[in-house]
């Protein structure tokens, strides 16, 4: 096996980690040949010695987001008979793929040039340590093939523990229920507490619900309709509403498009004007967590 953090934050790697007490007998018979940064004190130029197809599973958490990423992720695509993309960022390029609202000059701009100028930087006098290409976040499958996708921010410990005991029978594509956020939502589905006719007050959402209306009903953006449940709702459960986190279902081209879709028809015709007038910033909130695959990627 190999684990590769790309650009990504570790939170599904510490899931991992969480997850190794349920399956700590069957995550001793795996041998992990490369691994950065967790499991092992591997180093980047010792995946050039592993035999192309040598590695049986490359588990990857994140996108990619800069030219060193990037040659990393081919690199373990060669050496390995399956690539898993594990995580929101891996499999949907995750909210560092909200870049794609900027160009690359102004992010770098406004990251490195106003707060660090230098170009270059000398290390312990003698490395000279230099910026990697950057482009915008995406997602693993638009850069290299990806045989299985396990989505979430993190995923459950529970579903990485069972991805590990399946490592050898791993048949499909998606490791998901295939159910969103609402099969698993406590509140109710249908219209209840205020209703679609006064949910909008003015120029902004309203937070009154019922205690069991759907809260998109009540005024309130919620995602749940469009994104996988494999959360289980939690923070439907604690009445805050779903942001997508887990990323849109498979058969959702476009998650913001179908959020528009939904809402205008959820929405009396000012509110959903309102909305749309606002759409670069709404756009943040509708693709947050997934990139749009519209227009080569771009919202």
């Amino acid at each position: 096996m190999a684990f590769y953090l790309a650009s990504g934050c570790m939170g599904c790697e510490m899931a991992a980690v969480d997850s190794l007490h349920r399956i700590f007998d069957e995550f001793q018979s795996l041998e992990i040949v490369w691994s950065i940064p967790m499991f092992t004190s591997s180093k980047y130029h010792e995946l050039d010695s592993i035999p192309d197809g040598h590695i049986d599973v490359a588990i990857i958490e994140g996108g990619v987001g800069n030219g060193e990423v990037k040659d990393v992720v081919i690199k373990l695509r060669k050496k390995s008979k399956k690539i898993i993309a594990l995580g929101t960022c891996a499999v949907f390029g995750g909210v560092p793929a909200l870049a794609a609202f900027h160009t690359v000059d102004e992010i770098a701009g406004e990251v490195f040039s106003k707060t660090r100028p230098e170009k270059q930087v000398v290390h312990d006098g003698k490395y000279i340590l230099k910026l990697p290409e950057m482009e915008i976040q995406k997602p693993l499958d638009e850069v290299v093939e990806v045989d299985h996708y396990l989505p979430g921010c993190p995923p459950k410990p529970k579903a990485i523990a069972d991805l590990f005991s399946n490592l050898k029978n791993l048949k499909e594509k998606w490791i998901i229920s295939g159910k969103s956020v609402c099969s698993f939502c406590p509140r109710s589905p249908v219209n209840g507490g205020v209703t679609p006719a006064s949910a909008f007050d003015g120029d902004r959402f309203v937070s009154e619900t019922g205690e069991n209306s759907c809260l998109l009903y009540g005024g309130v953006l919620c995602s749940g309709f469009i994104t996988i449940g494999d959360c289980g709702a939690d923070c439907l459960k604690i009445d805050v509403p779903c942001r997508g986190c887990y990323g849109p279902l498979p058969d959702v081209a476009d998650a913001g498009g179908k959020m528009i879709d939904v809402l205008s028809i959820v929405l009396p015709d000012e509110a959903a004007e309102a909305l749309l007038s606002e759409y670069r910033e709404f756009g943040k909130i509708f693709y947050i967590y997934r990139r749009s695959l519209l227009k080569g990627g771009k919202p």
